[in-house]
């Protein structure tokens, strides 16, 4: 990902990418505003990386943690796509009890120092894109290995029971808790 951002410094001139992780940033104490963590917090050390967040920060700075939480029920669409991960995914039930729940991400700030946004999303997929969307999860089979051609079978009369137009209607809630960490 820092590669790929990287590609963006010779239109952003101020853009700046250093080498570092959540828990290790690199950066120099107090000397950002506003930490920001986009769906990936789940792979991080939390007590290690609260502690550098604090570190860099300046007095008075913000911390955003930003996640796509897709919606698992409310239409046969939501439901089918659960279920295919659940049960082609290898270890979908170990990454899901991974993820952070907002009361999870609380214990992360400062106490009752926590506010929360929810924002409606969602994306229209073609055939393809909803493959590829599947296939980008690390815990879903991919070609050559057991079961890879039954899930893409699955994934196909998914998409022909309930498209529109040539689409589906992946639905997430996008959820912004942000707040104080010290």
């Amino acid at each position: 990902m820092r590669d790929a951002c990287a590609t963006l410094t010779s239109q952003y001139p101020q853009l700046q990418c250093v080498d570092g992780t959540a828990e290790a940033t690199s950066l120099a104490d107090n000397s950002i505003d506003l930490a920001t963590v986009g769906q990936a917090m789940h792979w991080f050390d939390l007590k290690r990386t609260r502690n550098e967040f604090v570190r860099v920060l300046r007095s008075g700075g913000w911390c955003a943690v930003i996640y796509n939480n897709r919606r698992m029920a409310g239409d046969a669409f939501q439901e089918g796509y659960e279920k295919i991960l659940v049960e082609y995914g290898t270890d979908y039930g170990a990454v899901r009890g991974r993820y952070l729940t907002e009361e999870r991400l609380a214990a992360f700030f400062v106490h009752d120092a926590m506010s929360s946004a929810v924002f409606a999303n969602s994306q229209q997929l073609t055939l393809e894109a909803l493959q590829g969307r599947i296939l980008s999860s690390s815990y879903m089979p991919q070609p050559g290995q057991p079961h890879y051609s039954e899930m893409s079978r699955t994934i196909e009369d998914l998409f022909s029971e309930n498209e529109t137009g040539g689409h589906v209607r992946m639905e997430y809630d996008c959820v912004v808790c942000y707040g104080y960490l010290s």
